[in-house]
């Protein structure tokens, strides 16, 4: 059953919860006049559900402080979700009442006095962030020299490494889309290993709505009305400009548009007195237009006599001139047949000669081949016996290295560390819950890409193999049946085969 708060008061409750876990891991009772005062921080002091609630949360913190099992924290962690909490909220809650006693806040200067492994804070809470925002905290360390782990790929650590004294700590928080981040990092030296827990959870940012935008934007691209002003002053429409530039823009015009002037009627409507002065003009006009065509008419006629005697002149040239070339073209003719025979001939000596001399270098061509063919020969004899004295070269390094080889396979035979095997999978009809969240592995390593994915608190898994152990740890090799109804993104699918930590899986 969820919280009988409205959702608005209980957001304004949800802060207390981390307040309510500090007091109780520093050993405060809680008295009734300390929760009022809490509400009052959260402006609730005067809803009695607001202190029922918050006496609810203290109950389940006090009961997994007193005591403090794997069982009881799922339990604790499972009613707070109930109530409607965040997870991050939740998980960090337990982690602080469960590890308050044990990891104290220190200051650096606390620190110092102290000689063994510390850690500057007890957990580390990121807080919501939104989607797709990473974030940066620090915290200081002392009592090494020793390393940071991490077991999740989600986080980094710079520098991995602390030493006696005190260090900074940068840890990195790589940004999701949504979901939340429950792992630690580990303080580790020679003699003393200490956990941080860190917490981190992603709001995934809902998209506006695409119905908002078409009302937003005409008000945005609408022109103001200064543009439209003028126009309306004027009088006059957009699409219809005065004609006159300078009375558009306010100014008189200097002076009327002129206007070609009126072409007479030659025949008009109305007979009037002032028209009949026009009509011996009009005739004049039309005589004179007669008298032009008939000039032009004889003017085309000369021209035509003119251009039929010029072409006959050209037709009587043009056939003096064929005869003429016919004569040269004959004259030309017998030229070419005589310089032919002359041509022939010396063609028919210069084909003996031609041949003579192919014959001589045929004779010459065939002494080089025979001597090209001998030179040859030997440079193939040659070639034969200097490939014998390398191949029996390379026969000779091909043993020594082979020798050194095998010398170098012993050496590292030696030397070389053998493995703890992994034992094969062997189906089990037994299934398991788990307590715990982590990675699923394609092998028993935590390098970097053997990840699958997330499994989650809640989780149903069938053991196919026995625990064993190798140099990254304890393992057992597990497959996913059931996906926990509550967990969030980046889990495996159902069905997923793989490596987890047996911290994570209890024994049955």
């Amino acid at each position: 059953m969820s919280s009988s708060l409205s959702a608005e008061h209980l957001t304004q409750l949800v802060p207390l919860l981390g307040s309510l876990a500090r007091l109780i891991a520093g050993g405060s009772p809680l008295s009734e006049q300390s929760l009022h005062t809490l509400l009052l921080g959260a402006d609730l002091e005067a809803n009695p559900a607001a202190l029922a609630e918050l006496q609810r949360w203290s109950r389940l913190l006090k009961a997994v402080q007193q005591q403090p099992t794997a069982e009881q924290r799922q339990a604790t962690v499972e009613a707070l979700l109930v109530r409607g909490l965040p997870e991050a909220t939740v998980f960090l809650a337990v982690a602080t009442v469960v590890g308050g006693a044990a990891s104290p806040v220190l200051t650096p200067p606390a620190m110092s006095a102290l000689g063994r492994l510390q850690a500057s804070v007890a957990n580390l809470d990121f807080g919501t962030l939104r989607s797709g925002q990473g974030a940066v905290l620090e915290l200081d360390v002392q009592g090494g020299p020793g390393q940071v782990s991490v077991e999740s790929d989600q986080l980094q650590v710079t520098p991995p490494q602390f030493g006696a004294g005190p260090t900074r700590l940068r840890v990195t928080v790589r940004p999701l889309t949504s979901g939340l981040l429950w792992t630690s990092l580990k303080l580790m030296t020679a003699g003393e290993t200490l956990e941080v827990p860190v917490t981190a959870q992603w709001q995934a940012t809902a998209a506006p709505s695409p119905l908002v935008q078409p009302a937003v934007s005409p008000v945005v691209q609408q022109s103001p009305p200064a543009v439209v002003a003028p126009l309306v002053v004027a009088g006059r429409e957009a699409s219809a400009p005065p004609m006159n530039p300078r009375a558009a823009s306010g100014h008189e015009a200097s002076a009327p548009p002129m206007l070609p002037p009126a072409l007479p009627d030659l025949v008009p409507p109305h007979p009037n007195v002032r028209n009949f002065p026009l009509v011996p003009l009009v005739v004049i006009l039309v005589v004179g237009c007669i008298l032009i065509g008939f000039a032009v008419q004889a003017m085309q006629a000369m021209t035509a006599t003119s251009v039929a005697q010029a072409a006959t002149t050209t037709a009587v040239g043009r056939i003096a001139t064929a005869n003429t070339l016919a004569q040269a073209a004959t004259a030309t003719s017998v030229a070419q047949a005589a310089t032919a025979t002359s041509v022939a001939q010396a063609a028919t000596a210069t084909s003996v000669a031609q041949a003579a001399t192919a014959t001589s270098v045929a004779r010459t061509a065939t002494a080089n081949a025979l001597a090209r063919a001998a030179t040859a020969n030997a440079l193939a004899q040659a070639a034969t016996a200097n490939a014998l004295a390398q191949a029996a070269t390379a026969d000779a390094l091909a043993q020594a290295a082979t020798a050194v080889a095998q010398a170098a396979t012993a050496d590292a035979l030696a030397h070389a560390r053998i493995p703890i095997p992994i034992p094969p999978p062997i189906p089990s009809g037994y299934s398991h819950i788990l307590p715990n969240g982590g990675h699923l592995y394609r092998s028993p390593s935590r390098e970097q890409g053997m990840a699958l994915g997330l499994i989650w608190p809640g989780d149903e898994v069938l053991r196919l193999g026995e625990e064993f152990e190798n140099i990254n740890g304890r393992w057992i090799f597990i497959r996913v049946i059931k996906a926990a109804s509550n967990r969030g993104d980046g889990g495996v699918p159902e069905g997923s085969e793989g490596y987890a930590r047996a911290t994570l899986i209890s024994t049955p």
